[in-house]
């Protein structure tokens, strides 16, 4: 993307800052934002232990830290997501890693994690490849499909793309209004 996507606007909002008003609108207890040094009211910064090893040493960190069992992991980069899809997947998890799956595809990013896989994920953080997939091959896994519109998953990864969400959402917002 060439800049901080959690600092990327959507109708006068950062991303980071429409999650975190996400997650306290769906009731969610604590809310830990792991790679970012931006703080946002409402949410606790937590350090990487193992700095630089990808998505899994920011998943890792939150799992040591939490007050609770469990883990919803958001991706800051899909703006979009339904709070209805969020609630489902707290709703559907009962152990290892509910995972959502949409379009034939697990998005490890967008799931609940049970805390008590942070002896498992350090294992894998010591490993010589740290892809937070490898978590899922050692842990009970529940799919979570998808069944809402998938424009509403479209990550900002690029320019274009972030361009796209907007448009969308936009388009969302008359259609709401109307």
């Amino acid at each position: 993307m060439g800049r901080d996507k959690a600092l990327l606007e959507c109708d006068g909002h950062t991303l980071l800052g429409i999650h975190v008003s996400r997650l306290k609108a769906i009731g969610v207890g604590e809310i830990l934002l792991s790679g970012t040094p931006h703080q946002v009211p409402g949410a606790r910064n937590v350090a990487d232990l193992y700095p630089h090893r990808g998505p899994l040493s920011g998943v890792h960190a939150c799992m040591r830290c939490a007050a609770f069992p469990a883990l919803l992991v958001v991706s800051v980069d899909v703006p979009l997501i339904p709070a209805d899809t969020l609630r489902q997947l707290i709703h559907d998890h009962s152990g290892g890693i509910t995972v959502l799956e949409h379009a034939g595809r697990l998005e490890p990013l967008m799931a609940v994690y049970s805390c008590d896989l942070a002896e498992e994920a350090e294992r894998i953080l010591n490993s010589d490849r740290h892809a937070i997939s490898r978590l899922f091959d050692n842990a009970p896994v529940r799919h979570c499909p998808y069944r809402d519109d998938e424009r509403l998953l479209s990550g900002c990864n690029t320019p274009e793309e972030y361009t796209r969400v907007l448009a969308y959402h936009s388009s969302l917002s008359m259609a709401a209004r109307d």
